[in-house]
């Protein structure tokens, strides 16, 4: 796990680009080296199958041979038992002490060898009795120990059926140990028969005496007759060969060292229930494949046991090269397709990375070109947009920046000696006084009083009664010029005193109506003030029954760069002071006069400094 975590943080490391490659070179390898395994796989699978198959083939082959020669000297063995000579010889037994038994040993010779003789796979053919062994036989046979045999006894019960004993020890079989006999005549293996010997004589069917003793026919084969047939059939190197019985009774087998023994395999289940077929199966973590078919003439089982190593040994090199071989070309090919969709996708982000960079240093104006309508080219679209509203918000906060250092400025400027200014003031007061000019006295306690509030609150935010009184001052002043030709009305709820407002948030929009909105009207000029509490808002109202404005001058009132840059100054603040929702709002009819909604929210702080002071 250690090990795992350290891959993937170093993984994390690398560039963009680089996991991209990493990532799609994995997606294309696994698979193929996937395809490539399963390739592998299924082609083993196939020529397993064909091999299994041919190897099939061969035993059946090798069977029908086998079956061919053995039938062959089973339906011989039936001319046998109907021959005229035979049933005359053994039909005239009377007294076998007395009769001579060379003589008839010879004629039942000659009677075998009509019929036998010619074979050669037949190592030797006699026929037994309790008092003689009759034929070429190269072992002698006493007649007590065949009487004694499990030849004898299977050819009793088999009632004159043809039987077939496995390959067997002679010595053993015949109870003959002290025999020193060649493995060719050691281990034989036998077609027993006891003869019924009949004959048929103008349509007159004649038997031997049911007193005469029956022949047993014993016909000897070496179990090279079997060997040499299937030596070397399956070209496949260490496969083994065997004949075994169903109960699995060695009968003949590439290991001489397996005849006569009974053997445990865990193919012959399998092949006593088929027949014939094929059977794959592991022993000792290594794994066979047993071919089998099934004797017509014996009932025996042909087998030949395959190990999978060696049959593929041939093609699996051949197998691997070439899916090796597919798998690179694959791969190959693929080099360039991973290099174009991984250039696919890093392209924009490498732009992206170049313009944030840019972004970073300060330029706001780079834009990247939207080419693309997937998930890339909207996140590049977004990204215009985003670098668009970072340049306005910049914009907007040097100019509020820019605003505050000018207020700064002139407040500067103004900060002269209030002993001074106020002295000054005096004196010119004083003189208005004496020269009986009370309107220019009221207008320099106005002045005085408009200046005081403006050094005092150097900030942009204050108070609305605060804010009002300078207003009021305002009016007084602009009254005195324009000869009182214009009435002021006030409508303003308490509540509103100890808010916190722009400052000098209204003189831009009384200023517009007294200039401009009465400047073709000559008597009846009313300007009405209105502020009310709305939820937990205040909306500030400026009336006035002057000219009106047209729809296409309120919008360049508003949003153009035009002489009332006072009136948009005011909207900028209140959006940036207090969000998108609040700000100015103007609407107006020619010849009806205009009206300016300035709406801003009240904060609960707000609300109980309102409170407490309407309670005192």
């Amino acid at each position: 796990m250690p090990a795992f975590k350290k891959i993937i943080t170093r993984f994390a490391d690398l560039k963009l680009r680089t996991k991209l490659l990493v990532s799609f070179g994995l997606i294309i390898v696994i698979p193929v080296s996937v395809l490539g395994v399963l390739y592998f796989n299924n082609s083993s699978e196939v020529i397993s199958e064909l091999a299994r198959k041919n190897a099939l083939e061969i035993v059946k082959k090798n069977n029908r041979i086998i079956d061919t020669k053995l039938s062959k000297i089973e339906e011989t063995s039936l001319s046998l038992v109907n021959d005229y000579d035979l049933f005359k010889i053994f039909n005239e037994v009377q007294d076998v002490e007395n009769m001579n038994i060379i003589n008839m040993d010879r004629q039942v010779s000659k009677v075998i060898s009509k019929y036998f003789a010619s074979s050669p796979d037949i190592k030797s053919t006699v026929l037994a009795t309790s008092y003689y062994t009759f034929g070429n036989n190269d072992v002698y046979i006493s007649s007590d120990n065949y009487k004694k045999s499990q030849i004898y006894m299977d050819a009793i019960k088999a009632k004159g059926s043809m039987i077939w004993e496995p390959t067997y020890d002679f010595t053993l079989m015949y109870n003959n140990p002290e025999l020193r006999l060649s493995s060719d005549i050691k281990y034989i293996f036998s077609a027993v028969r006891v003869i019924n010997s009949y004959y048929l004589d103008s349509f007159i069917f004649n038997v031997l005496d049911s007193s005469i003793e029956r022949p047993t026919l014993i016909i000897n084969f070496s179990e090279t007759v079997l060997s040499d047939v299937y030596n070397n059939s399956v070209p496949i190197k260490g496969t083994k060969y065997l004949i075994v019985t169903r109960a699995g009774h060695v009968v003949s087998s590439s290991d001489k060292g397996e005849l006569t023994e009974v053997v445990e395999t865990p193919w012959l289940k399998r092949a006593v229930e088929k027949g014939s077929g094929s059977y794959t199966f592991t022993v000792d973590n290594k794994k066979y494949i047993a071919c089998f078919d099934t004797s017509g003439t014996t009932r025996w089982i042909s087998a030949a046991v395959i190990p999978y190593e060696e049959l593929m040994s041939g093609v699996t090199p051949a197998i691997k090269t070439y899916t090796l071989l597919i798998t690179c070309i694959c791969f190959i090919i693929s080099i360039p397709f991973i290099y174009l969709l991984s250039g696919l996708i890093f392209s924009p982000i490498k732009k992206l990375l170049a313009a944030m960079k840019k972004m970073g240093e300060g330029n706001f104006e780079t834009k990247i070109p939207v080419t693309r309508k997937d998930e890339l080219g909207f996140f590049v679209e977004k990204f215009n947009q985003l670098n668009d509203k970072i340049r306005l918000l910049i914009e907007e906060n040097y100019e509020v920046k820019l605003r505050e250092k000018e207020t700064e400025i002139m407040a500067l400027n103004l900060q002269m000696d209030p002993h001074f200014l106020y002295n000054t003031l005096n004196l010119i007061n004083w003189m208005a006084i004496e020269a009986k000019q009370e309107k220019i006295s009221s207008i320099i306690m106005e002045l005085c009083n408009m200046l005081v509030y403006t050094l005092r609150h150097k900030g942009d935010i204050s108070t609305f009664k605060d804010d009002f009184e300078w207003l009021k001052g305002y009016l007084h002043i602009i009254s005195c010029r324009f000869d009182d030709k214009f009435q002021v009305q006030t409508d303003i709820d308490p509540e509103l005193d100890l808010i916190d407002v722009p400052k000098l948030f209204l003189q831009p929009f009384v200023e517009n109506a007294i200039i401009h909105g009465f400047e073709y009207v000559e008597e009846d000029c009313r300007i009405r003030i209105v502020g009310r509490k709305e939820n937990n808002e205040a909306v500030f109202y400026i009336e006035d029954n002057g000219t009106g404005m047209s729809e296409e001058r309120i919008e360049e009132v508003m949003n153009l760069e035009t002489s009332s840059i006072g009136v948009k100054n005011v909207d900028k603040r209140i959006r940036l002071l207090y969000g998108g929702k609040y700000g100015v709002k103007i609407k107006s009819q020619l010849g009806k006069g205009t009206i300016v909604e300035i709406r801003i929210p009240i904060n609960s702080q707000n609300e109980q400094l309102n409170k407490g002071h309407l309670n005192k």
